[in-house]
């Protein structure tokens, strides 16, 4: 069940919105979509002409200081228009697709036209990422690090995106909660490095069935991951061969089987 938190403790419904100023942005709701195991996911909606970085920092600053002494891992996910968010950070579509089957979709669909931004944090670290049609910007928010960037023994990893699960209470602690983390990243380093990486990752919090994926770009077609992923320096198009159904590299730990790798896709 969606939670509404109201940030300036006024009965709005969730899908209203208020815009008097610039100030005031701090002050709207957003939607807590997805929480548990010291992780909270949450989204928001915001008129188009309202969407510029500065209003962004300033809610995402908001939120920042509600969840980050709170939770290990939180994101905010912002956008104008929701089948634009979804594209951009969801998934409108699920189900298995080859590759060739996946290029034709984005090509046919073409790049979404209305702006989105994403704070991601860990723990005590945050970054704010923005994307419209011409530009990229991103800002740390808290700390002194990027929280997207793992360096494994002179390694870097780029933290794309996460996929929580939540299976309900019906299941115990143990098979409860799942943990995708995407990344891109090299996929010709040693075992140990890989292995490194899973159980950092797996100490984050408190889900004990973790999976790590990655890939050497950003095009990975399954549907965990966004079918457009925004954060990029440069919007390019993919080519079949540049897609990967699942990972180069997959990696897994979980509360009955300790971490293991292996090179190429899951699925």
């Amino acid at each position: 069940m969606s939670i509404i938190i109201d940030l300036c403790k006024r009965a709005f419904l969730p899908w209203t919105i208020f815009l008097l100023s610039t100030q005031e942005l701090s002050a709207q709701n957003y939607e807590v979509y997805r929480q548990g195991a010291g992780i909270i996911q949450a989204k928001m909606i915001l008129p188009k002409e309202k969407f510029d970085f500065s209003s962004i920092e300033l809610i995402s600053r908001k939120f920042i200081g509600d969840f980050s002494s709170k939770v290990q891992l939180y994101t905010l996910k912002m956008g104008t228009d929701w089948e634009d968010l979804d594209l951009y950070l969801g998934r409108l579509y699920s189900g298995s697709r080859t590759n060739e089957e996946y290029e034709e979709w984005i090509l046919g669909h073409g790049w979404p036209k209305t702006p989105v931004a994403r704070v991601i944090g860990i723990k005590q670290q945050a970054i704010l990422s923005y994307r419209d049609s011409t530009e990229m910007k991103e800002k740390i928010l808290l700390g002194s690090n990027d929280p997207t960037l793992f360096r494994i023994a002179n390694v870097d990893y780029r933290l794309l995106h996460f996929h929580f699960v939540d299976s309900g209470e019906l299941f115990s602690s143990s098979y409860r909660y799942h943990l995708s983390f995407y990344f891109r990243g090299p996929s010709d380093k040693s075992h140990d490095n890989y292995l490194n990486l899973t159980k950092q990752m797996a100490r984050l919090t408190g889900t004990k069935n973790v999976q790590i994926l990655i890939h050497g770009n950003s095009w990975i077609n399954n549907d965990e991951f966004p079918l457009f992923y925004p954060f990029v320096r440069e919007l390019t198009f993919p080519c079949a061969s540049d897609c990967s159904i699942g990972a180069d590299v997959f990696c897994g730990e979980s509360f009955n089987k300790p971490a293991h790798c292996k090179r190429g896709s899951m699925y």
